[in-house]
């Protein structure tokens, strides 16, 4: 019999590699006897990807006393949240009521954050038990709330083991991308939209210059399941439709396969927190486009600034 019943709480199961590697990383963390259920917008898909038992939000909020701890992770408290993670400090302060231990374990939180929602995050992180962080920034922001019985660890996605570089190989050959030339990798988003407005006739002369002489890849971070805004896929399937022979990472992989394949690459125009957490922990050449702060942070953290716009299209050069 299992000694406890974990419930773990994150973006899990909407498209999103970020949110799939802090799961893979939380699950490496805790023990083997333990009974792990993740909630997910998918649950099939998250029982493929890691194998372990996943329910639907609306199963979690009828599930309230059953759980001996439940485990929130990630940047839930951002200022893209779903309509579910604004009910997640409320769904922590229930499962408290119930007897349930609150941890929140790297966690992400963001002045970004809905205002509305700040009394409530305070609330719910007053009856944890134990609480970290994955940057100053956030840090910083439950300080402001008067917060601050806080530690810094880094992002739950650092625990992930990359995959064996052959299946690396093996997914590129799959999806035919040539091995003959540098590949160099390109992940965009248009979370942010002023400034993707900007990268996209950046990204274009990128593919100009260096389509010849290397193979460009695309790798969709995100795949969002209901918004178009939040799917990468859509995003950089535009640039492939418009240059002949651009290649983009079609197949849906677990996110440690998406992480062998970054050491593959020369170099990464990055511009999602993952891609550029991908990009280091892989040792490749880095050009970061930061969207939002906690990039910027991550970026300070490991002594790199954001690439100037303006250079972008020579620093791909330079690779090739």
């Amino acid at each position: 019999m299992p000694e406890k019943r974990i419930l773990l709480v994150g973006g899990y199961g909407v498209g999103n590699y970020g949110d799939e590697a802090i799961l893979a990383g939380l699950l490496s963390q805790l023990p083997n006897n333990a009974e792990k259920i993740a909630i997910s917008h998918d649950p099939e898909e998250t029982f493929k990807l890691h194998g372990v038992h996943a329910i639907h939000p609306v199963q979690a909020l009828k599930s309230l006393g059953k759980f001996d701890s439940i485990i929130i992770s990630g940047g839930l408290f951002g200022g893209n949240m779903g309509k579910w993670g604004k009910l997640v400090p409320l769904f922590c302060l229930a499962s408290k009521a119930f007897g349930v231990d609150v941890e929140f374990r790297g966690l992400g939180v963001y002045p970004s954050a809905p205002r509305f929602l700040f009394p409530m995050i305070k609330a719910s992180t007053k009856v944890a038990n134990e609480i970290t962080v994955r940057d100053k920034v956030s840090k910083r922001t439950l300080a402001r709330m008067g917060i601050n019985d806080v530690s810094l660890t880094e992002d739950l996605a650092f625990h992930m083991n990359p995959a064996p570089k052959d299946r690396a190989m093996e997914i590129l050959e799959n999806e035919e991308v040539a091995f003959s030339k540098k590949i160099v990798g390109i992940s965009v988003t248009r979370m942010n939209s002023a400034l993707a407005n900007k990268v996209t006739s950046i990204v274009r002369e990128v593919i100009k210059k260096a389509k010849d002489n290397s193979e460009i890849l695309f790798l969709p971070m995100c795949r969002h399941k209901k918004s178009v805004h939040e799917n990468d896929y859509l995003y950089s399937k535009e640039f492939v439709h418009e240059f002949h022979g651009v290649k983009i990472l079609h197949g849906c992989y677990h996110p440690s396969e998406l992480l062998s394949i970054f050491g593959v690459l020369s170099s990464c125009i990055c511009m999602r927190f993952h891609s550029m957490v991908f990009a280091h922990r892989m040792g490749i050449n880095m050009i970061p486009i930061p969207y939002a702060e906690k990039c910027t942070e991550f970026l300070r953290d490991i002594g790199l600034e954001s690439a100037r716009l303006g250079q972008i299209v020579n620093m791909v050069g330079g690779e090739i």
